[in-house]
């Protein structure tokens, strides 16, 4: 997350460790600002996974239920309201089973088991997917993406999904810097990056979407990669040429790495 850590166990257990000003560790109420060591979060089932945005965070349970908790000063815990801190795991209720999230800066997005796209928080710069610009405290569908949803992705201030049966790439956010792939301009609602620099012809789809502070990157079903955005301090990988992205660009440095994380301005790859 931005200043804390979540960690998941084997059997389920979730901890945290850092920040825990607006609740993020999920210690519950009356608990320290910040926790120097592994805590384990109060009043938490067993996850399947878990995710942490600026100052908030998520856990999906093998219920199906999506847990949050943290900062919600924006809305975005999808609690119908606005309050500094929550500490301790509230569920959020979009009437189904909950299959995935991503947690942004200030806003969060939520995909069910039908593939229905939900968003709330913070909703500057079009990153709900609205059309507009305003703030949804209670979570606001996501139109216009074609079924299957086999993919969400959050970064700070830009939102993607890989979509349909042939596996597009639909982005929406802060367009600034090339966060989107489609120049500069803000995308308030989902909209499919048109190409891929130096797709070849047997080209099948992504297989995968990661979003950082403010770039993305992309992989096929090939294992082929693209990068764009902000690279200002190097994040692309390009070596010396720091100049940003504006749409996407192959990665021929990343053949043969199955897997991407991005953080605000740096990334990681694994073989």
């Amino acid at each position: 997350g931005g200043e804390h850590t979540l960690v998941l166990t084997e059997d389920g257990h979730v901890f945290g460790c850092g920040d825990n000003s607006c609740g993020q560790l999920a210690l519950g109420a009356g608990s320290p600002k910040m926790s120097a060591q592994l805590e384990r979060c109060v009043k938490l089932g067993p996850a399947d996974a878990v995710t942490a945005g600026f100052k908030h965070s998520a856990a999906l349970c093998g219920d199906g239920g999506l847990y949050l908790w943290g900062a919600n000063n924006q809305g975005q815990l999808g609690l119908g309201r606005r309050q500094n801190a929550v500490h301790e795991p509230q569920i959020l209720d979009v009437g189904e089973k909950v299959r995935a999230c991503a947690l942004g800066r200030w806003h969060s997005l939520a995909v069910t088991v039908t593939s229905m796209v939900w968003a709330f928080g913070w909703g500057r710069f079009g990153v709900l997917g609205q059309g507009d610009f305003t703030d949804h405290h209670h979570p606001v569908r996501v139109e216009g993406l074609p079924l299957p949803v086999h993919h969400i992705a959050s970064g700070a201030v830009h939102c993607g999904a890989i979509c349909g049966s042939s596996r597009q790439c639909f982005m929406w956010g802060r367009g600034s810097l090339g966060r989107c792939g489609m120049g500069e301009s803000n995308v308030l609602k989902p909209k499919a990056i048109p190409n891929f620099e130096g797709a070849m012809p047997n080209f099948e789809g992504l297989a995968s979407l990661v979003l950082g502070g403010d770039f993305s990157a992309a992989v096929s079903t090939a294992g082929d990669w693209w990068l764009w955005g902000k690279n200002e301090e190097g994040q692309l990988g390009f070596g010396e040429d720091r100049e940003n992205r504006l749409a996407p660009c192959r990665s021929h440095a990343l053949a043969g790495f199955r897997h991407i994380a991005l953080g605000d301005c740096h990334a990681v790859a694994f073989r």
